[in-house]
């Protein structure tokens, strides 16, 4: 399939040589002990908003010759206006590369249309999807309409969503298999698989369900502790999210360069 997303990741993906996606989870020390934005940033003159798009604005440039695509978290940015978004967005196109708003829509279709809309005016180039309100096919459709990417969670890695993605039968198929199913039917652009817990028949199962030209968005390979490794070497398009690990690191360009390096190690293997 080709969508306007799928197109640009392509060309982004062999342009940097990279299958790494930089997220943007800008927190605040009132947020959590670490990890967490530097001060001067949240003491900037304009407010605190305008210091957290400067840092996020910061890594984009020390990061984005070695990443394919960036995933800014929507909680983290709630304070952003528009126009703050499409700034961010801004300086990510310049690199070259793709922004995904990691929403995880989960309303009836006229409430996913209108994020879907907003989006798209801010220049976001997708958005992450909940199967669970039972209308991806609708979403995939209004994101075709609006040149926005739609990423379906499809097995996340987080212990509890366990019971509705793996454990849970839905006509015969368990949870994944069947939201795989779904994205496979609807047109959307691919999935959300993330690295903790995930076996390499279940990675196995999603590729041959969504096929090679879709991608799949894989979370929790740094902080979270999840192993990958599997879901690179079976190949098809992957983007692998690093967030705390890279851009809270004291040097979050050599990080970016580390980690990319080490996936593309592990695709010639």
């Amino acid at each position: 399939m080709t969508s306007k997303f799928l197109s640009a990741l392509d060309s982004a993906m062999e342009q940097k040589g990279s299958m790494l996606c930089v997220g943007l989870d800008p927190a605040t020390p009132e947020m959590r002990r670490d990890a967490c934005v530097p001060q001067e940033y949240l003491s900037h003159p304009e407010g605190e908003a305008e210091g957290l798009l400067q840092f996020c604005k910061g890594i984009i440039g020390q990061t984005s010759q070695y990443a394919c695509a960036f995933k800014t978290n929507l909680q983290y940015i709630l304070p952003f206006s528009l126009g703050q978004m499409q700034e961010l967005n801004g300086e990510v196109h310049k690199a070259g590369v793709q922004n995904i708003l990691d929403v995880k829509l989960s309303d009836i279709g006229a409430t996913n249309r209108a994020s879907i809309h907003w989006a798209a005016k801010a220049g976001f180039d997708a958005i992450t999807a909940s199967p669970f309100a039972g209308n991806v096919e609708e979403t995939a459709k209004y994101g075709r309409e609006l040149g926005v990417g739609i990423i379906v969670l499809t097995l996340t890695s987080n212990p509890e969503a366990h019971f509705f993605m793996r454990d849970a039968q839905i006509g015969g198929l368990r949870g994944y298999e069947w939201i795989a199913g779904k994205v496979a039917q609807s047109g959307a652009d691919g999935c959300v698989v993330g690295a903790t817990g995930t076996t390499r028949e279940e990675w196995m199962e999603i590729r041959k369900t969504i096929g090679e030209e879709r991608v799949i968005l894989v979370p929790g390979m740094g902080a979270q502790g999840g192993d990958g490794k599997a879901a690179v070497e079976l190949g098809g398009k992957i983007i692998v999210n690093s967030s705390r690990e890279t851009i809270y690191s004291p040097e979050p360009g050599k990080e970016a360069k580390r980690i990319r390096d080490t996936l593309n190690g592990l695709k010639k293997k």
